[in-house]
């Protein structure tokens, strides 16, 4: 939704103080994500070359804290988008 705006509407909205809190927790957010994806692919990498030993334990624990942290990006992305359409809504006014 993000991508189809008009890119004079999210400059605008970028400007503003929340518009700064929520592209800012969003871009948190899709960074730790991809930490996370790449920590466990290298770990799991490492554990199919015998090059360390991973148990179940903390593969669990590795898929929870992925899905915590997908719902997060998922979740500001949602905020940003909705954030945006009242700022246009409140501008037509």
């Amino acid at each position: 939704m993000y991508e189809l705006i008009d890119k004079k509407i999210k400059n605008k909205f970028n400007e503003t103080k929340y518009g700064k809190k929520t592209n800012k927790m969003f871009l948190i957010a899709s960074i730790n994500f991809v930490i996370i994806i790449l920590l466990f692919a290298t770990l799991y990498y490492l554990n199919l070359k015998n090059a360390i030993s991973i148990n179940d334990d903390l593969i669990n624990i590795g898929k929870y804290i992925l899905f915590i942290v997908a719902i997060l990006v998922c979740y500001f992305d949602g905020k940003r988008d909705g954030a945006i359409e009242m700022f246009k809504n409140i501008k037509k006014k």
